[in-house]
């Protein structure tokens, strides 16, 4: 990938506070969630949630997942990937990134039950909903 589709994709993806997260059940019914989001410079997608939802209980299972970022008023990604729960000594590395996109998520931090997950994008879709068509590139990661 190049260094200016690198830059495009992590501007769409930093220039949200949400994501929606699907995951699969243990009965293989699509599940999803709304939740804050952070990005990384390697286009990683950072975010929270408790031990107790089903989508961490979900991620337990089977780390692949979906997700959607972005639905106005310029761009959306669609992503496939898989998912790592971080270690508390990784989630205090990383998650400045997550806490200066997603600012709310900082009221967590010291849940006992909030646990932090990081997504690795394998296949992630720009839809650039500015143009007339609108203009769709697909990237394998």
């Amino acid at each position: 990938m190049n260094p200016s589709d690198k830059q495009t994709i992590h501007d769409v993806l930093a220039a949200n506070q949400l994501m929606v997260i699907s995951t699969t059940s243990p009965n293989d019914t699509p599940q999803s969630a709304v939740v804050g989001c952070g990005v990384t410079d390697d286009l990683k997608i950072l975010f929270g949630t408790s031990s107790k939802s089903r989508k961490a209980r979900n991620l337990k299972r089977s780390e692949f997942v979906s997700a959607v970022i972005g639905w106005a008023p310029t761009a959306t990604a669609q992503i496939e990937g898989t998912v790592a729960e971080l270690s508390k000594a990784d989630a205090e590395a990383t998650c400045p990134d997550y806490f200066a996109n997603s600012p709310r998520a900082r009221f967590f931090k010291d849940h006992p039950d909030e646990r932090y997950f990081i997504l690795s994008p394998s296949w992630i879709r720009l839809t650039n909903i500015t143009t007339q068509p609108w203009t769709i590139q697909e990237f394998k990661i």
